[in-house]
Parts: C-alpha cells; sequence; structure tokens
C-alpha cells in the first residue's frame, strides 16, 4: 500500500473516532455479528414504514432530531420481543454497560433501552378498532404503551427532545436489528417520522392523537405496600395454557375479597388464603392480561383509582416502572359461599389421601396416553385402599392402573368420576389430598392455603365404567392367587 492510501485510511480513521459519541468500558470478550439486513414483514396497513437503503435526507430546518448509538460495548444479552441475542460458543454473554453521558447536545441512549422498548412493546397490541393501542409514546423521560386493557409507563433513560408516537412492535423490531457501532436518530418531519441508522432509513406516518396516552399516575403516597407473599398467591392461581376463553372477558381474573384470592377458568375454580397473616387495605380484581407481568418480577406496591366503569384502574409500580390494569366494578361471582357449599358436602363424599403422590402423578401420565385420544377423559375409583385409573377409547382399548391411596368413605355404594385428564393433573401437582362426588372434585393443600374444586365431564356411562373396573380387579385376584 502506498504512502497517499496509507495517509488517506489514517485519515477515514480519524473521521469515524470522532463521530463515536458513547464511551463505555470493553468487555473482555469480542463480540462477533453479522448484520443480517432484515426487512420487517408486515400485512399492510398506514402504519409501516417505508424502507430506503439511502440514510440521506435533506434537512429542510424543520425538523427536531433525537439520537442514540448503538455500539458493540453496549451490546450483549436481549431477550424476548423479537430482540436479536449475540452470542459466542452457544453462551449468552451477560450485559456490562456503563452509565452514558450525553455528548455534543444529542440524546445518547445506552443499549438497555432496546429492552425497555421491547418491554414497553408487549403492552400494546395490533388487534382491535382502536389504532392507538399498537403504538409507543415518547415524550421526556417516559415511555407510554397500553392495549386498552393493560398498560406501562417507562421512566426513560433519557430525555426525548419531541414527542414520538411510533408503531411500537416495528419500532422495536427495527431498534432490535441495528448494525454494531451505527447511531440511531429520530427526526420529525411535517408528515413523517424519520428513523435513520448508517445507511438504513425508514420513515413512520406522523400520528397526530394523543389521546390513548394522557395518562394521570396516582401521586406516589397513595400506593399501597404490597405485603410478602402477594405474588407467591398470584403463582398458585395462574392456570396453564389459554383457559380464560370460555370465561366473560371482565371476569378473567384474579380477585381478592379481603382475605382470600380467588380465580376460575369456568372449569376450576381456585381460592388460595394466605398461610400467614396479611392482608390488603381494600379488595382488588387483576386483570389476566396484567398478571403474567407481575409473575416476572415482584411489585412494591399498589394503588386503585377511584373512579366509575372502565375509568377505574389498578396500578402496580416497581422501581423503574409502573403499570396498570382497568377493572370493572361488577361483583366477581365467586366467593366464600362457593366453598362452603361444597365443602359442606365433604362427610358425604370418597375421601382420598394419597399414600405416594410421585407414583400417582407417574401413573395418570401414563394412563393418559389412551385418555388424550378419547374426550381426554379420565375415569377414579376409590375402594379398598386404592385409587384406580381407568381410561378407553371407542376402537376398544382400555388401560387400568391403581394406586395406594387412604380412602374414606360414607357411602354404601362405589362411585366414579370421570375428569379432564389435563385439568386434573394440573391440580394434583398441588393438591395434597382431595375428595369427589360424581358432580365435583375438590383439591386441597393446607400447607400452601390452596383449595380448588374442578367440574367433571357430564357422562352417561357410569354403570359400564363400574363394571369394567369390577372385572378388572377380579381378574387382578385371580391373578394373584395363581
Amino acid at each position: 500500500m502506498d504512502i497517499k492510501n496509507e495517509n488517506k485510511l489514517d485519515s477515514i480513521s480519524s473521521q469515524q473516532k470522532s463521530k463515536v459519541n458513547l464511551k463505555v468500558n470493553r468487555i473482555n470478550d469480542v463480540l462477533e455479528y453479522e448484520d443480517p439486513k432484515r426487512l420487517i414483514e408486515t400485512a399492510g396497513g398506514n402504519d409501516f414504514p417505508t424502507v430506503s437503503d439511502s440514510a440521506e435526507e435533506p434537512d429542510d430546518g424543520n425538523g427536531v432530531e433525537s439520537s442514540f448509538t448503538v455500539s458493540p460495548e453496549d451490546l450483549c444479552e436481549a431477550e424476548g420481543n423479537g430482540l436479536v441475542a449475540l452470542r459466542r460458543d452457544e453462551e449468552v454473554l451477560e450485559e456490562k454497560v456503563e452509565k452514558v453521558v450525553p455528548l455534543d447536545g444529542d440524546s445518547l441512549i445506552p443499549y438497555e433501552l432496546r429492552k425497555i422498548i421491547a418491554k414497553c412493546a408487549g403492552f400494546s397490541t395490533t388487534k382491535g378498532l382502536i389504532p392507538d393501542y399498537g403504538y409507543l409514546y415518547l415524550k421526556d423521560d417516559l415511555i407510554i404503551a397500553t392495549n386498552g386493557i393493560i398498560g406501562i409507563k417507562y421512566r426513560s433513560p433519557i430525555t426525548f427532545k419531541e414527542e414520538f408516537v411510533l408503531p411500537a412492535r416495528t419500532f422495536s423490531k427495527l431498534l432490535s436489528n441495528m448494525a454494531l457501532g451505527v447511531t440511531v436518530k429520530l427526526e420529525k418531519k411535517e408528515d413523517h417520522v424519520l428513523f435513520r441508522a448508517g445507511q438504513f432509513k425508514a420513515k413512520f406516518p406522523l400520528i397526530n392523537t394523543y389521546s390513548q396516552f394522557s395518562l394521570q399516575v396516582p401521586p406516589e403516597d397513595n400506593f399501597i405496600n404490597l405485603p410478602d407473599g402477594f405474588t407467591t398467591c398470584l403463582k398458585h392461581l395462574k392456570f396453564s395454557g389459554q383457559r380464560y376463553e370460555r370465561v366473560e372477558e371482565s371476569l378473567q381474573g384474579i380477585n381478592y375479597d379481603g382475605q382470600s384470592f380467588y380465580a376460575s377458568d369456568n372449569v376450576t375454580l381456585r381460592r388460595v388464603t394466605p398461610t400467614h397473616t396479611f392482608s390488603l387495605e381494600e379488595p382488588m380484581f387483576i386483570p389476566s392480561q396484567l398478571l403474567e407481568h407481575l409473575l416476572k418480577e415482584n411489585p412494591l406496591g399498589y394503588c386503585i383509582d377511584i373512579g366509575e366503569g372502565l375509568d377505574r384502574r389498578i396500578w402496580f409500580n416497581f422501581e423503574k416502572y409502573m403499570i396498570f390494569g382497568y377493572v370493572n366494578n361488577s361483583l366477581f361471582p365467586f366467593g366464600e359461599e362457593i366453598f362452603d357449599r361444597y365443602l359442606s358436602e365433604r362427610e358425604n363424599s370418597v375421601q382420598v389421601i394419597p399414600r405416594d403422590l410421585a407414583s400417582l402423578k407417574k401413573a395418570i401420565k401414563r394412563v393418559a396416553i389412551v385418555g388424550e385420544q378419547y374426550m381426554n377423559r379420565l375415569n377414579l375409583v376409590a375402594c379398598n385402599g386404592e385409587l384406580i385409573l381407568y381410561a378407553q377409547e371407542p376402537a376398544g382399548m382400555e388401560i387400568f392402573e391403581s394406586t395406594p391411596a387412604d380412602i374414606k368413605s360414607n357411602l354404601d355404594r362405589v362411585v366414579f368420576v370421570a375428569v379432564d385428564i389435563n385439568f386434573f393433573k394440573e391440580e394434583i401437582e398441588r393438591a395434597k389430598e382431595f375428595f369427589f362426588t360424581e358432580r365435583f372434585v375438590y383439591f386441597m393443600n393446607s400447607e400452601i392455603g390452596l383449595e380448588s374444586i374442578l367440574k367433571p365431564l357430564g357422562v352417561r356411562d357410569g354403570a359400564e365404567v363400574l363394571e369394567r373396573v369390577e372385572e378388572y380387579l377380579r381378574e387382578r385376584e385371580i391373578q394373584d392367587d395363581v
């Protein structure tokens, strides 16, 4: 290489160094990154930006610009909501970013903002009739998002010079896929918002409505500290899978009546009464969509807005952000009287205390191989110190298994109940004992204060099931004699 070209490269290198606006400590590991140069796919609509390979656009003098730098030292791990996870040797590198000081008048954003944007985007939705629910609102030191049922208000680590309303999911994905070392800039023009990063450019339509983002946060003094054990109670009431589809939307969530927590998916009704004494100052209803966010990180306190109808919100505060959910004023139609009524039937039921819960769970798993093929059905029959599990399918395949249990019954007949296998498995994971009649199964675990009532399957072949179980017991007795 000749001296002229070498000097030219030195000059270019100096110019590049002068553009670096962010100083952080280098991480010992060197990250290797290949820019995927992805295009974000969309089903259409005017929310999506137009994309160009050239980031150059004439400055009309009317734009207000906010910029931030994405440097290799900033990037380590990012999870969820479309974020890119940088890996080397299949190990996730931990984030090590120092506090960023704004330079040259620009609003510089540390890498942690990517995670914040992704978290806030999770509170938005592109479904429904109200387009505002699919946007992020960035103003001053706040980032706000809501889907109309739940929402978040996050204190940003930087201050935005201008108000921006951007498509939440698209903006989050674009931000997470920017190449290393590129300064990302947002600039508001007369009819659009310009997103620039190196040679990448995107135009977002200018949104002029802020009606959904006028959130009045309750004063800090209004928040009530949450006692230890609050999050644990919520975890016991969380149903697996999408099981709220059977429940009226306004009742999808957890209700606290001043003593106990209640939840139902219209097949199972659960109650948790805290084992150690604590109480919240007023009853509350927690929407199901808010529940998953409360289980990820323990909230510090809560506050319920005073209002009517959909204006009534429940707020939970964390160290750097607050989340809220809209609640209705209708009464949760389950409560202490429901459990009292079923408990009163305990003396006329079959009471079962499994001697080995681990063996019972394994037995259920084996029987489920057949039961899941027909109505997802499991038949339970308790007699003579054992619990019989029985499943069959129309082609004639059937399976039996018995597990030892302490059985107590005042009835003069054998009782069986048919249940959904998946629902039963989920309850037996938490329960220590249960009792049942033909109309319900009642699970209990006094150690954690959990009770649940499972609605059985409606079947008409009870007599046939009992005949097959009796035949199984006779055949087993003959084999044992031999």
